[in-house]
């Protein structure tokens, strides 16, 4: 079965550490990243469950 795509504000999605844990921002990626959307690169969408602890929020998987 295919998911659903939904546009959801970037302002309602929580990075949950625990499930997620970053040990920093690695601005070469990041610029490698931005290069590819300015170029029409197309990205994957993100997955996303709603918040245990917070209803009308988001977290990534």
């Amino acid at each position: 079965m295919a998911k659903a795509v939904h546009t959801i504000p970037i302002t309602q999605i929580i990075l949950d550490e625990e499930i997620y844990p970053r040990s920093g921002i690695y601005p070469k990626r990041v610029s490698m990243f931005a290069e590819n959307i300015r170029d029409g690169f197309k990205i994957d969408p993100i997955e996303v469950q709603i918040h245990p602890e917070y209803g009308d929020k988001y977290r990534i998987l």
